[in-house]
């Protein structure tokens, strides 16, 4: 968890040492391959309760010939309180500390509500010291400020430099590197959910030449920094026109790989300052060439989320896609036709609405009309799929307009349902009121997914009919013994 960043002298800060090291003679210690840096001590502070005070030192090392050091720092003031801090110079009264004697002190200002004039934004505390004539230069590394911070509530945070200056006795800029610390006691991430959105386009409509888009979205993530991603389809079936990454990702920290031969796209992005993006975000959008009659799996793998604190963000099994123009997702009521002569007012009977070609559903809903002179409607009983009993049923029957609403939904630990063959998901039971016909009229109808997406799919309606009966001559038995002839009177009997 290290972030690195060069400082740079301040001109203020370059002419006071100009004046103070005028008459110094030039100390030249020996040289070390190893940058100078300044850095934090520990580099993570983690799992401190509130209520608890915690030291850390800010450290400058590998250092040759400094003379005066200038640094601004930063925290999150709502989860670390400053308790106080010493400055370790010079080295004569602190001989873990830096600069030799005698020292002046250029700047030490602690205001957690960051209104420090002339300060960089966001700086709490800032702090500068420079040796004088004839104090000799400081070589190697030691203590330059130790602080005590206050727990104050649970969380996480940078204790960062937002800028520093080191110097030599010439007086010249030090190039060194910066590292800030890190402060969390908050518990593990929380996986999120990662996937595919809509996670199954289905439609027949979608032949070649036609395009559609999806999203890979992620549900529930807090402070996300930087992603990377891979999908991979059936080239045979798709080819990728576009892909579109969230813009609040820089284009210049954002990278698109399409391996069209193999059928991979791999996207990754980062921010290039905290904060990171919370909530529900879209990482990218990316649009699909139909190529061929088909199906495949849009598979979501090699899959890496970071935090703005560099933490890795746990995630749940991804949620791949599934793109089909081979399945038509219907709704229909079963038998499509029922013409009943046999039948007749006070019997009963049942039809059944299905569902089929139904790739990744969580819910649906319906209604059916029906004429109310003929029909009466008895009851309705949802079949639950999969035998899951994670469901709730909303339904309405109203028998004066002829109007039955059913409206189920699933939930989770609920699986989402995928049906190929036509399954029943509601009998419906009538009573023949009379003799006639009517449709049974399905409409507003909807069939959705995990994530509420609605997926597109017909409707087949049904129909009843059963009429009065005719009489009809199916059987005659003469029963007269003698012959008969033209204009003679013979009984029959009508079976």
């Amino acid at each position: 968890m290290v972030k690195k960043q060069r400082g740079e002298i301040g001109l203020t800060f370059i002419v006071f040492l100009l004046f103070t090291c005028m008459a110094v003679n030039m100390n030249i210690a020996k040289s070390s391959d190893e940058e100078p840096v300044l850095y934090f001590d520990p580099p993570e502070i983690l799992d401190l309760s509130p209520s608890t005070d915690f030291n850390i030192t800010l450290k400058i090392a590998n250092v040759t010939n400094l003379y005066g050091f200038d640094v601004q720092i930063k925290w999150n003031p709502t989860i670390i309180g400053y308790v106080s801090h010493t400055v370790k110079v010079p080295v004569e009264d602190y001989p873990d500390g830096v600069l030799h004697e005698p020292v002046m002190q250029l700047k030490n200002i602690i205001d957690e509500s960051a209104n420090i004039p002339l300060a960089e934004p966001g700086t709490m505390a800032w702090i500068g010291y420079s040796s004088m004539s004839p104090a000799p230069t400081f070589n190697g590394s030691g203590i330059a400020i130790e602080f005590t911070f206050h727990v104050k509530d649970i969380g996480s945070c940078w204790i960062e430099i937002v800028r520093s200056d080191l110097s030599d006795d010439k007086p010249s800029p030090i190039p060194h590197s910066v590292q800030n610390a890190y402060f969390g006691n908050a518990p593990p991430p929380t996986p999120v959910d990662i996937f595919v959105y809509p996670p199954s386009v289905v439609d027949s409509t979608l032949t070649p030449c036609h395009n559609f888009s999806i999203e890979i979205n992620i549900d529930g993530v807090t402070a996300l920094y930087s992603f990377e991603f891979w999908i991979s389809y059936n080239t045979t079936i798709l080819n990728t026109t576009e892909v579109a990454v969230n813009p609040s990702f820089p284009p210049e920290q954002t990278h698109v790989n399409l391996l069209e031969d193999e059928g991979k796209i791999r996207v990754n992005a980062s921010l290039t300052s905290p904060p990171g993006i919370s909530g529900n975000p879209t990482l990218a959008t990316i649009e699909f060439h139909v190529t061929q009659i088909g199906e495949t799996v849009l598979d979501l793998y090699n899959i890496t989320l970071v935090n703005e604190y560099e933490e890795v963000i746990p995630y749940n099994e991804p949620g791949d896609g599934y793109f089909s123009n081979l399945l038509i997702t219907k709704m229909l009521i079963s038998p499509p036709e029922l013409i009943a002569p046999y039948m007749k007012p006070g019997d009963v009977f049942t039809i059944d609405v299905k569902i089929e070609n139904a790739i990744y559903m969580y819910d649906y809903e319906f209604k059916l009309s029906y004429d109310t002179n003929i029909l009466t409607c008895l009851g309705a009983v949802v079949i639950p799929l999969n035998n899951d009993t994670n469901f709730m049923v909303e339904m309405q029957i109203n028998d004066t307009e002829g109007i039955i609403w059913v409206k189920v939904q699933y939930y989770p630990p609920a699986e989402p349902i995928s049906i190929y063959t036509a399954k029943t998901v509601t009998e419906i039971t009538f009573q023949i009121q009379a003799y006639g016909q009517t449709v049974l009229d399905l409409y507003d109808t909807n069939i959705s997914d995990p994530t509420g997406g609605s997926i597109p799919h017909e409707v087949e309606d049904g129909f009843f009919a059963t009429l009065l009966r005719d009489v009809a001559i199916v059987f005659v038995n003469v029963t007269s013994s003698n012959k008969v002839y033209p204009g003679r009177m013979v009984t029959i009997e009508v079976i």
